[in-house]
């Protein structure tokens, strides 16, 4: 059964070879066919561009004070859009919140801010304390509050 193999083989092998060597002789000029009649064409098109992704814009809402353990708010008090003039001012007075919001709007840290259709959404108050107001930035805080019905929305959707 081995020998039926090679000789089937070696059929095949001189059978190309005969078709190889005819395709030689009868060409016209004794040449070989050029390269260009027997390659098939390449494409001559570009490389398809991938675009990155487009960096999503970051939106800080400040919301009523949080009460509670559970933070549950009522109201949306302002919305920014230009992230470093909001922080600018506060950069002297608290820089953890600063860095604490500069890297939720980063949108790399799941649970740091809310991926919104429109961008990346930062929620942040201000709270009254006995040295005077602070900041506060909370990962608990980081919920979709737009899309919440009971939340009052009218300073930002007017």
């Amino acid at each position: 059964m081995a020998y039926s193999k090679v000789l089937i083989l070696g059929g095949f092998t001189a059978a190309s070879g005969g078709i190889t060597g005819g395709a030689y002789l009868s060409s016209s000029k004794g040449k070989a066919p050029e390269a260009s009649e027997t390659i098939s064409p390449v494409s001559t098109k570009g490389k398809e561009t991938v675009k990155a992704p487009k960096e999503k814009k970051c939106f800080i809402y400040i919301t009523d004070e949080a009460a509670s353990r559970t933070p549950s708010i009522t109201r949306i008090l302002s919305r920014h859009e230009n992230v470093k003039e909001f922080l600018e001012t506060k950069k002297t007075s608290d820089p953890v919140f600063v860095t604490d919001v500069e890297t939720a709007c980063l949108g790399k840290a799941k649970g740091k801010f809310v991926d919104a259709a429109e961008g990346i959404n930062v929620y942040v108050y201000e709270k009254n304390t006995n040295a005077g107001k602070k900041w506060i930035y909370s990962e608990r805080l980081q919920k979709d509050w737009m899309r919440m019905e009971s939340i009052n929305k009218d300073a930002v959707t007017q």
